[in-house]
Parts: structure tokens; sequence; C-alpha cells
């Protein structure tokens, strides 16, 4: 496993998706879709409940692609506050949820409410371990993999089908629709579009 370090995040690991080496200026290591990567960390941070550090929110903001003044100005806070936020690590409870429930919106825009606050509900994991598989990042803990694994539906189904609700047991691609989202299937099951 390669510790990636250069996230500013000390508990991240890859498991794969990476290559290292040496060439004549010394050891390198090279990491596949770096932007994807990124996503699936904002992700994984934003599962579970507890606090999140300086430089988890920093990570967080920039995957939102958010200035530090327009997550203020969502949060109800100035930019300032964020500033300070992002400095000394002391984010507020309530912020840090809402700043979580805009990751799970953004990355997972047809997941529940309920599903979203089931997600907060999870204890933080202490590790995140990523792993590349089928050309996208997931996370490697079992607690954390479906939200990573969500695809929006509408990237396999047309949005009158998919916001149609209706009852279906659909199969493509190797993926079966769960509460609105394409995962990888453990069994064969009826599930309803949402």
């Amino acid at each position: 496993m390669f510790h990636m370090t250069n996230s500013g995040l000390p508990n991240v690991w890859l498991q794969s998706g990476y290559r290292t080496g040496e060439d004549k200026f010394g050891p390198y290591y090279s990491i596949d879709d770096l932007p994807g990567l990124y996503r699936a960390i904002a992700l994984s941070l934003a599962h579970g409940g507890g606090q999140l550090s300086a430089t988890e929110l920093r990570v967080i903001r920039r995957q939102l692609q958010l200035t530090q003044a327009d997550l203020g100005k969502r949060l109800g806070r100035t930019e300032q506050t964020v500033l300070l936020w992002e400095r000394r690590g002391i984010i507020p409870a309530d912020a840090a949820q809402q700043i979580k429930l805009m990751v799970l919106r953004h990355f997972s825009p047809r997941m529940t409410i309920d599903d979203a606050f089931r997600h907060l509900e999870q204890p933080k994991p202490e590790r995140i371990v990523m792993a590349r598989r089928h050309d996208q990042w997931e996370c490697a803990l079992d607690c954390i993999a479906p939200v990573l694994r969500a695809t929006h539906i509408s990237e396999y189904l047309p949005l009158s089908v998919a916001s149609s609700g209706i009852p279906a047991s659909v199969k493509m691609e190797g993926y079966v629709m769960v509460a609105g989202f394409a995962m990888e299937p453990q069994e064969e099951t009826q599930w309803t579009i949402q």
C-alpha cells in the first residue's frame, strides 16, 4: 500500500491505482486519475459523524469548486470565518454536518436526505483506503464503499425513465439500480428507482 502524504491528509492510503519507481532524479510515484481520487476522498470525508479538520475542509471545499467566500455564503457565515476554520481547524459541528451534506448532494444528487443522514450517523473512518477498480476510485472500506460506488442514474438511463419511479429489476453493464444509483450488485434483487 502507498501512503499518500502529499494530499495534506495523514490518513489516506492507496491499495492500487499508483505506480512507483526510480529515475535519475530519485524515487517517484504516479497516481491514476488524480481528480477522480480527490472526488472519492471528498466523498469518504463526508461519510460519518464527527468534526472536520482544517485540511479535510480545504480538500472538500476545493472539490466543491467553492471559494472561501462562496462556502461562507452557503453556510450563512463570512469568508473570514471559513478562512479561520481552514487555518485553525476549529469547525463547529453544525457547519461540519452542513458541509458533509453539501458534498453528498453535489456528488450524489439523487441521494435521498434519509440516506444522506444515515451516512452521517456512521462512525468516521480512521483511515481512508482507496483502490482503483473498473476505471474509478473506490473506498476499500466496506462501510463507505456504497457511497463511493454510487453513480448517477442518468449515466445509465434516460432521465424520463430514471425519474419515472417505475419499479424495475434493472441490470445494465454489470450494475443494478439501488435508490437512484447504479451500483455493483451483491446478488440479483428487486429495486425501485426513486
